[in-house]
């Protein structure tokens, strides 16, 4: 919901002797102000009170900086004398991060990590990377990005702020995915006939104005009969793989590092994650410069 703040976690499982992080998160929209439309609440950012990867959180530092009029930069880094070796749900979250959002804005964020920027090391006196950083790096590099926009109006997939036949294609393409869930209407974690039910009942709906109950004509962009009719007879067949999907797709895993749920969304109201994930559970495109620009993706998240 449009002005509702978006927290998530930060977690790294699996990895042993780790001694200091430096992880950069950039966020990005295309409209608006970057730290006045969108910005990271530093006072709500930091190590949660049990799972955290060390034992203390004194040397923890939350930055941000204005990288430009819509780009936002947020740093975190911590380091321990001691090594410690990350287990999830036990010692694996490195921070907790809170993202607020201006109640007016509709445009959409991109959240996307830095991943030449990221440094996990050991706490010898000489900087060493942690066993398995480097594939980690990778995975960072080449994972694709999260996209937050405001919801509108349900069964707007596609989230141009009507429902039409477009958003009847998207429910189409990714019918029976659990990660691509940009028409999980229901949000219950997979794309199904609940989700067109959901589309359904809104066809014809816009942000100005609800759904009339009547069935308009298909050529002018809308939904008729003959797209229900569409559905009726591809209902139950096997779809291919949707787009995005990773599932076929071999990837570089870490030896000893997992990133795993990094955003694990905990959305304050009906935020969900469109899950493009590696096989090791990393999400987000980067690999370029914190000046260059990012670009969208088709992963999103409703706020």
């Amino acid at each position: 919901t449009a002005g509702d703040p978006v927290s998530f976690d930060i977690r790294l499982t699996g990895a042993a002797n780790l001694g200091a992080y430096d992880v950069v998160l950039l966020a990005e929209s295309g409209s608006g102000q970057a730290g006045t439309d969108y910005a990271f609440d530093l006072s709500s950012t930091g190590p949660p009170a049990g799972p955290y990867v060390f034992g203390s959180d004194d040397h923890f530092l939350a930055a941000q900086a204005t990288l430009n009029p819509q780009r936002l930069r947020l740093s975190l880094s911590d380091f321990s004398p001691v090594g410690t070796t990350t287990v999830a749900g036990v010692n694996d979250v490195l921070s907790h991060v809170v993202l607020d959002i201006a109640a007016d804005f509709t445009g959409q964020l991109e959240l996307v990590f830095a991943a030449q920027s990221l440094l996990l090391d050991t706490p010898d006196t000489v900087p060493t990377s942690i066993t398995g950083y480097t594939d980690l790096q990778a995975i960072l590099a080449t994972s694709l990005p999260t996209i937050i926009y405001p919801e509108t109006v349900p069964g707007d997939y596609t989230a141009d702020g009507k429902v039409d036949h477009f958003d009847y294609q998207r429910w189409k393409l990714d019918f029976g995915s659990t990660e691509l869930l940009l028409a999980d209407g229901n949000e219950d974690g997979v794309v199904n006939a609940a989700d067109y039910t959901v589309w359904r009942d809104n066809l014809g709906a816009t942000e100005e104005s609800p759904p009339t109950g009547s069935i308009a004509s298909y050529s002018n962009g809308t939904i008729d009969a003959e797209q229900y009719l569409t559905w009726k007879s591809d209902f139950g067949a096997t779809l291919p793989p949707p787009l995005g999907s990773l599932a076929n797709e071999t990837v570089p895993e870490p030896s000893t590092v997992v990133l795993v749920g990094i955003f694990a969304l905990a959305m304050a109201c009906r935020d969900r994650m469109a899950r493009h994930y590696s096989n090791a559970g990393a999400m987000f495109h980067s690999g370029r410069s914190d000046d260059s620009r990012v670009h969208p993706k088709p992963g999103k998240t409703r706020a």
